[in-house]
């Protein structure tokens, strides 16, 4: 599935979407709800140094 309109630079090489599972972010200003669709960005040791293969949300998209 593409990335949506307006999510910035996309690299296919590094960028994947997936849903929410759980209900562990649904707290706060702005929860991530169970089944939300998340761009994510895979994190390797040449683009992070502390954060090496952890997944972290870096924006949202509600349907």
């Amino acid at each position: 599935m593409p990335a949506p309109s307006g999510c910035g630079k996309v690299d296919l090489e590094k960028h994947f979407l997936a849903h929410a599972r759980g209900h562990s972010m649904n707290g706060g200003k702005y929860p991530i709800l169970d089944g939300d669709l998340l761009l994510l960005e895979r994190i390797t040791a040449n683009n992070a140094d502390s954060i090496t293969n952890t997944m972290i949300a870096i924006e949202r998209y509600l349907l």
